[in-house]
């Protein structure tokens, strides 16, 4: 894409001289544009938008590429020359090709300076948009065209700094380096301003006629956060190639959307490479290049990015440093020499210093003899002493090479040893140590180009502790130690976000001392922040949990062994059961007063102290004979005994109707939390992020209040619906209440005023007052009232009068909520067996499917047959990223690999299909029992307990996971059915 723009650039194409001119119709005030035929598409025509033809006389074409067309025109008021830039008919139709166009303008017009192309202006007609930009002469002793006689002087023609090398031929060190000089500083500021070219090279820069450097084509520059943009659309997809042979960083040749500022600093080097050679920097070669430019040009033209400059500012600095040291101000020929006493220079003829008398004595390198200056060779071993100070120093190089970490550099520099013959062992241990500093180089470059590829690898993989140890070790290998530097920040921050969604996901698999040790060493860093404390509080809540758990096993333990010790206590106390150990075991006869403990505990203590009862241990006190006249009047105050015993059955009804109620309620609290938990799993499956937000409200809510929630209008619709289905069962379940009391109370009062009736007739008027007191308190009793109120808002039919065994229905419907209870866990059991035996049979499944594939590809690769190997290698791979395997992925040829899939497709659909239909078959019969039982309550009148029946059965097919399990696909759905391996966590179902 890059190489098809490289004639259009921004505004200054290269192309030929306009060849006609345009006239004015001062008539109408309008341009008519005279042209050849193949510019017919810009012919003028009558549209909403401004025509650039309004504003500037049109005189000719200048170039095209694939993606647009750039013109030569003159400005009418100011008389200037200037570049119209538009898009081709193939670029107009291609939405991104059209979004380039407009960000291309939107770069350049983000920057002002001098070495870059002026914006100006940016419009749109019924030709598409289209850029009017400056146009950028050449330099007149290059370009400069003399036009024919009779013909109007036109603007000298555009030249690039391509061209300019191409014609002239490469330039001297110093002119290249004050030519990229320039253009890096352009980059510092581009790059400061947002935004980075990615497309920088020699054809993309022009020559003015001053000769300085004019940057153009911004058609693939990325603009960044720090543009001043407000909103920018990322025109670089994920593995986006944007390739210009030689001047393209490699991440630019294998995915532009990773890209950053250090692609031009690349794009740099390679442009200073081709000033200096005049050739395409993709056929480097280091000896083509001035040695102080070396490390530069190495440096800046790193394939790995983390190792190249880290920004345009660095790249600058060290190409202006090493251009001072590379200027030359002595003589190359030795014909002097310095004494090292005294700092004199002497020539090379004199033996002795003028100024101290120094002989120019010194010492062999190889044997330590005695040799003086300009003596080649050492008398005593014949070792070459020129040859020696130059390995010497070449030597010292290395060294300093290996302490800045500079290993690629240390090959270049001991290849210049070649040609060096050791004269002796001090000789050949200087090579030795060369040869051995520059393994150890090369294994430190590999171990560093691994540690390059294994960190990303790391990152990705959330092992952020091995890849800070790379990072460390990488550092330690890199010349530049703040490589890596923000990631090694990031990664603090990574490792407690996935220790954090670690711990989650362990208290989810109920896995706590898992969960415990994660979040644990997470408390000295982050236990201020609120996601660690809503994690360590759902802990604190388990352990609190398991402490209860713990205290109420041991109470009643405690309370199991107090029991039964009192008949053993009883039987040793004997005549001394009076006092303090029957004040000890009085609450044991509150306790054991209930009706079957007390059977129980009758059957207990005749076993242990010879028959005997729990009465013969706490007897009833006989009243003294003189207090039997005042208990007797007492009595005759007080309602009889057949009034009293109607008031007790009348308060018993009360009790039991209330008890029943906050049973049911609690059971109805209970199933909320659970289809809440229910409900927030689904939307996190779906990626519902609004449903999960309000879900866990709700639960926190549900937690701290332990009661139903009210529905709100900003809840979701399926959070608002659950809440409301409770609500209205529990209105139900109230209302129900309500008319048992209210028809309690009638039935009550009805039998009152009977029996006040009576006694009136009978004159027993006390009995009869006593009678008018209990009906007015009867009448004025709070619960009356609020059921009153409740029938008065919910209105029905108030049901019949209870009678005894009604009464017995009412509350046997708590024992009924348990039953249904424990059968509706045993159905959640079940159903959770049944998905772990299909969970447990299809673990090895793509194991199995891969190994068949394997052996089918090394079969086909066996017989040579190559088009089959590489379906099968395809599908291997697609298998292995994908892990999914569905009928449309079913191949045609070759034959063999389709019946393999066809296979592994019809063993796990014949899985899937045996396990749901066995979970379909257990909620069909345990609903159709609940039907039954719903029946056999109703024929035996016990309403309350068959509306019990009749609420689980409603909650149980409102419930997601029964409605799946009973709504029965279609063949053709079954076939299409998906299969893929996943792991627990997502394939198992919700509990109902």
């Amino acid at each position: 894409m890059a190489e098809q723009d490289d004639e259009i650039k921004a505004g200054v194409a290269v192309g030929e001289a306009p060849k006609e001119a345009a006239e004015t119709d001062t008539a109408v005030g309008r341009t008519v544009v005279l042209r050849p035929m193949d510019d017919l598409p810009l012919t003028a025509e009558e549209t909403s938008g401004r025509s650039p033809s309004e504003d500037y006389a049109i005189c000719g074409k200048i170039g095209d590429g694939g993606m647009g067309v750039v013109y030569l025109a003159r400005d009418r008021r100011l008389g200037r020359y200037v570049a119209i830039k538009r898009l081709n008919d193939q670029a107009l139709a291609d939405p991104v090709l059209r979004a380039r166009f407009l960000q291309e303008a939107r770069a350049v017009a983000a920057l002002n300076h001098a070495y870059i192309v002026h914006i100006y202006a940016l419009g749109e007609d019924a030709l598409g948009p289209y850029i009017v930009m400056e146009y950028v002469s050449g330099p007149t002793q290059v370009t400069e065209v003399v036009p024919p006689e009779g013909q109007e002087q036109t603007p000298q023609k555009n030249l690039t700094l391509e061209q300019f090398i191409n014609r002239q031929g490469p330039m001297t060190a110093d002119e290249a380096v004050a030519m990229v000089q320039k253009i890096a500083r352009t980059m510092v500021y581009a790059h400061s301003c947002g935004v980075i070219h990615r497309d920088l090279k020699p054809a993309n820069i022009l020559l003015d006629p001053s000769c300085e450097p004019k940057i153009v084509d911004f058609g693939l520059a990325r603009l960044t956060p720090n543009s001043g943009q407000t909103k920018t659309a990322e025109l670089t997809v994920p593995g986006e190639k944007l390739i210009s042979l030689g001047y393209s960083a490699p991440e630019l040749e294998t995915d532009a959307s990773t890209s950053d500022a250090r692609s031009d600093i690349y794009s740099l080097g390679a442009i200073l490479y081709f000033l200096l050679t005049g050739r395409n920097p993709r056929y480097y070669r280091e000896q083509d290049v001035p040695v102080f430019l070396r490390e530069v040009l190495r440096r800046s033209m790193e394939t790995v990015r983390e190792q190249r400059f880290r920004s345009a500012q660095d790249f600058l600095r060290a190409l202006t440093e090493a251009a001072s040291h590379g200027r030359t101000v002595a003589p190359t020929i030795k014909t002097t020499w310095r004494c090292k006493w005294c700092d004199a220079v002497n020539p090379i003829s004199t033996k002795f210093c003028a100024e101290c008398g120094w002989d120019g004595s010194e010492h062999c390198l190889e044997c330590g003899a005695e040799t003086f200056v300009g003596q080649q060779f050492c008398p005593s071993c014949g070792a070459d002493c020129r040859m020696y100070e130059h390995v010497n120093s070449i030597v010292k190089l290395m060294n300093a090479a290996w302490e800045e970490r500079r290993f690629e550099r240390l090959a270049s520099i001991a290849g210049r040893l070649h040609g060096f013959e050791p004269a002796g062992p001090t000789g050949r241990k200087l090579l030795t140590e060369a040869h051995e500093r520059v393994e150890a180089a090369e294994r430190k470059v590999a171990r560093r180009n691994r540690l390059a590829a294994l960190i990303p690898t790391e990152l990705k993989a959330e092992n952020y502790e091995r890849a800070q140890a790379f990072i460390e070790e990488f550092r330690q290998l890199n010349e530049d130690p703040m490589v890596y530097e923000e990631e090694l920040k990031a990664i603090p921050h990574q490792i407690f976000e996935r220790d954090l969604v670690r711990g989650r996901q362990c208290i989810r698999g109920r896995d706590w001392n898992t969960a415990r040790t994660l979040i644990g060493h997470l408390a000295a860093k982050y236990g201020d922040l609120p996601e660690y404390q809503d994690v360590r509080r759902q802990l604190q809540r388990h352990a609190r949990r398991v402490l209860r758990v713990q205290w109420s096993i041991l109470g009643s333990i405690l309370a199991l062994f107090y029991l039964l010790s009192l008949p053993w206590v009883a039987h040793f106390a004997g005549v001394r059961w009076e006092g303090a150990p029957r004040a000890l075991y009085a609450p044991a006869r509150v306790f054991s007063a209930i009706p079957g403990i007390h059977w129980l505990m009758n059957k207990y203590v005749g076993w242990v102290d010879g028959g005997k009862q729990l009465s013969d241990y706490f007897p009833k006190v006989t009243p003294l004979p003189e207090q039997t006249e005042q208990v007797a009047q007492a009595t005759q105050q007080r309602l009889s005994e057949e009034d009293e015993a109607r008031r007790l059955a009348f308060e018993k009804t009360l009790s039991d109707s209330n008890e029943a109620q906050e049973t049911q309620t609690r059971y109805l609290i209970s199933r909320y939390g659970q289809d809440l938990r229910e409900y927030r799993s689904r939307a996190r499956a779906e990626g519902n992020y609004e449903s999960v937000i309000a879900s866990d409200k709700a639960i926190r809510a549900y937690e701290e209040t332990n009661s139903l929630g009210k529905s709100d209008e900003t809840d979701p619709e399926g959070l608002m619906l659950l809440k409301q289905r409770f609500q209205k069962l529990h209105d139900e379940e109230c209302a129900s209440t309500a008319r048992w009391i209210v028809n309690a109370q009638q039935k009550y009062l009805k039998e009152l005023n009977t029996a006040k009736m009576d006694y009136t007739k009978r004159n027993e008027l006390e009995q009869a007052k006593a009678i008018a007191e209990e009906i007015k308190r009867v009448e004025q009793l709070d619960t009356i009232k609020r059921a009153t109120a409740l029938i008065k808002k919910n209105p029905g039919t108030v049901g019949a009068p209870l009678t005894g065994g009604e009464n017995a229905v009412r509350v046997a419907s708590a024992e009924v909520l348990d039953e249904l209870r424990e059968q509706t866990e045993t159905l959640r059991q079940s159903l959770d067996l049944l998905d772990k035996q299909s969970e447990d049979e299809l673990r090895d499944w793509p194991k199995q499917y891969s190994a068949a594939l394997e052996a089918l590809r090394n079969t086909y690769q066996r017989n040579g047959d190559y088009n089959p190997w590489e379906v099968v290698s395809g599908e291997l791979a697609r298998f292995g990223e994908q892990g999914t395997l569905t009928v449309e992925q079913i191949v045609a040829e070759p034959e063999q690999l389709r019946k393999t899939q066809e296979a592994f497709l019809l063993q796990r659909q014949t899985v899937t299909t045996r396990h749901k239909d066995a979970k379909r078959t257990a909620v069909e019969n345990h609903l159709e029992a609940l039907e039954q039982k719903k029946a056999a309550y109703t024929k035996a009148g016990q309403m309350e307990a068959a509306g019990a029946v009749n609420n689980e059965l409603k909650m149980l097919r409102s419930n997601p996971r029964v409605q799946d399990l009973l709504r029965r696909k279609s063949p053709e759905e079954e076939t299409k059915q998906v299969a893929k391996p996943s792991p627990a966590a997502e394939t198992q179902e919700k509990t109902p």
